[in-house]
């Protein structure tokens, strides 16, 4: 039943990412915003991992966190797993410009409550999504250049026991399109506050 569900994923991904990526004159003319988040297929690198495969999803990430040089931007519903919180907490030690953003609601969990306050007393800025519904994106931005989505969320239970996918996008097209959504997001006073 796993590898069904894993090949289910497989070729989701493929769709979606064929669709989006490079055929979308065949599919759909893409309307402006959307085309500069439209990358085409030679020049992107796809990679992603399953928990219930024991693709271990928090080991991937933390590696990408680890390869962090200059910035890393997260947009994250949920996130308490320790080993993803230490390697953010040593790329911003590391002299990387980390921010984060979550939601609202969710900051109000008692251990990611815990977290962000790490976050803060290290001097990284965090800001909460205040509008109506829950900020439930699941992305990390390294360096301008590699972009991570998902249903995966930096928890324990979505690294040990949910079925949850980490993508990882190797696109610096990709990965500045949502440098400029993040960016709004963080300007935009009156839907995000600090933490």
């Amino acid at each position: 039943m796993q590898k069904n569900i894993s090949t289910i994923f497989a070729h989701m991904i493929l769709v979606l990412f064929l669709a989006g990526c490079g055929f979308q004159d065949q599919l759909v003319q893409a309307a402006s915003p959307l085309e500069e988040r439209t990358a085409t297929i030679k020049d992107n690198q796809l990679q992603w991992a399953y928990t219930r495969e024991g693709e271990h999803p928090e080991k991937l990430l933390v590696s990408l966190i680890n390869s962090a040089q200059e910035t890393l931007d997260i947009f994250i519903y949920s996130i308490t797993l320790d080993e993803i919180v230490n390697a953010i907490l040593d790329a911003h030690e590391r002299g990387v410009e980390v921010r984060i953003i979550t939601d609202g609601q969710q900051s109000e969990n008692k251990y990611q409550k815990d977290d962000l306050r790490k976050f803060k007393a290290a001097g990284i800025p965090v800001k909460v999504d205040k509008h109506q519904g829950y900020a439930h994106i699941k992305a990390t931005c390294v360096d301008g250049k590699i972009l991570t989505t998902g249903s995966y969320n930096y928890s324990k239970q979505a690294s040990t026991v949910n079925d949850e996918i980490l993508v990882v996008i190797k696109n610096e097209k990709m990965a500045q399109a949502f440098e400029k959504t993040f960016e709004e997001c963080w300007s935009d006073k009156k839907n995000f506050k600090d933490f």
